[in-house]
Parts: C-alpha cells; structure tokens; sequence
C-alpha cells in the first residue's frame, strides 16, 4: 500500500529531525533520591495513565496498544524537538519562552500527523489560599475536555492526585521534566477515539512562573498560592494509520530516551 502525503511527512520528519543528545544512564536511579520510575505497560482494554516527559496523558480503554505506544511516542517526540529546537534560545522573559516551546511543539505534532481542530488561551494570576485557587481552577482544567467522559475522568485525575503522597516516584520524575526556560511547563491531556480511524488528544497546557513548581500546583498542600498560571487548551485529530506507520521509526529514534522521559502514572481511584 502506498504511503500517504501525510505518512511521507511523518517519514521524513522522524529521520531528520535534530534531537537533543540522549540521557545518561538511569537519570533517577536510587542514589538520587529516588525509585526507579515504573515504565508503562500498554495493553488493550484498560484505561492507562502515563507521564511522557511533562505530559500526563489519561489514555481510554478503547484504544490498542498498539495506538497508545505510537501516540505516546509522538508526544514524547515532539517535546525533545522543541527542547533541542530552542536549546540556544536566549530567556529573557520565561512565560514568553514557554509559549515559544509550545509553538514548537504543537509544529512537530503537525508534521507527525496530528491536525489541529481548536485552540484557546487564558492566564490567571494566583494569590490566594490554597483551597480558593483549587476551587477557582477545577474549572478551567475541566473545560479544556469537553465530552461524554472527558471532564469525569479530568476531575477524577486531580482528585486521585490530592491524595497521594508527593513524593511518589513518577511525580518527582513529573516535576523535574516540567523544568524548563526558569518556569514550570506541564501538560494534562486525554486521548480516546474519534470514530473508527481517527484518535482525538484533548490537551491543556500549562505555564507557572518560578514560584510554583508543578507538585505544589497539583497538590494545593501550601497554605498559600502566589504567582501567574497561563493555559493553552487545544484539541487535536490524528488518522490511526499514519501513527501506526511511524511507530517503528519512532522507537528507533526514541530508543535511547524511552526509559528516562515515559513513565506509568498509577493514580488511585477517587473517593
């Protein structure tokens, strides 16, 4: 069967795209200070959660492992393009630099397939009690996932994430991947079928200057809460066919990255 204009591309991004140089061996091993991270598991017909670098992504029970091993790798492809891409980029304003990233990123996603369909943006300046910017965010969180499931299973995410113990060894892995350009960036998506031949990524994007890092934002466990929170929320479409035909590029490129920047994300189910 012949290749697609947009599996061409794919193609040809995945081969010449630059990387930054791959890891160290085991980045977070024990004499860091922590366990090692546990790598996820795809399977078909469980709902799975996974850290991909700075993203969490909740995956839906409908999609083959298949398609959540590709998918997550395009996740994680796109951010280290964005990383090497702006490596040498001078900081001078650090939100500024974040949305640059994302810029970035949302470029490699379009060249591996995935299609824009909506966007939007927002940014909030936080400078109150703990428990009053949870309640004041919820809601911002819960509206970039719109849909039958979507905003369930968000406030379900962020309810198992207030109940566990900060320093678990993937959110330590979480913080530390959501350090970049002297701000903390991180990603919350779901990913779940659109249709027969499509998947649909549903994604917030988050920036918080230096003051904040990303534990202390999902956790609301700080008496108080000071400093600016801007979002981007974007929904994306991606044909199952032209993820499916870059997995094996991608798993050769991602090879020596895989084991420090994807990580299972266990959450507990909620009260």
């Amino acid at each position: 069967m012949a290749m697609t204009d947009i599996e061409t591309i794919a193609a040809e991004f995945v081969d010449t795209a630059a990387l930054p140089a791959p890891p160290p061996e085991h980045e977070f091993a024990p004499s860091d200070g922590a366990e090692f991270i546990e790598p996820p598991r795809f399977s078909d017909g469980d709902a799975q959660n996974v850290v991909v670098g700075s993203q969490l992504t909740m995956m839906t029970p409908d999609i083959s492992a298949q398609l959540k091993s590709a998918a997550a790798n395009t996740f994680l492809f796109a951010q280290l393009y964005a990383d090497r891409a702006l490596a040498d980029a001078p900081v001078e304003d650090p939100m500024a630099a974040s949305l640059a990233w994302y810029k970035k990123y949302w470029k490699a996603l379009t060249r591996l397939g995935w299609g824009l369909v909506e966007q939007g943006r927002g940014e909030r300046t936080l400078d109150r009690n703990a428990a009053a910017v949870h309640r004041e965010l919820v809601p911002v969180l819960v509206g970039a996932f719109t849909g039958a499931t979507a905003a369930v299973t968000v406030v379900a995410a962020l309810r198992g994430l207030a109940q566990m113990e900060k320093d678990q060894p993937w959110i330590t892995f979480y913080d530390r991947k959501s350090e970049r350009a002297r701000a903390h960036q991180f990603q919350m998506s779901q990913l779940a079928p659109s249709g027969d031949t499509q998947l649909e990524l549903r994604l917030m994007q988050m920036m918080l200057d230096a003051g904040i890092t990303v534990r202390q934002f999902l956790f609301f466990k700080q008496s108080d809460v000071i400093g600016t929170f801007s979002y981007n929320h974007v929904r994306l479409q991606a044909d199952n066919r032209p993820l499916l035909s870059a997995r094996v590029n991608l798993e050769m490129r991602l090879a020596p990255f895989q084991k420090d920047f994807i990580a299972a994300a266990p959450l507990p189910d909620p009260v």
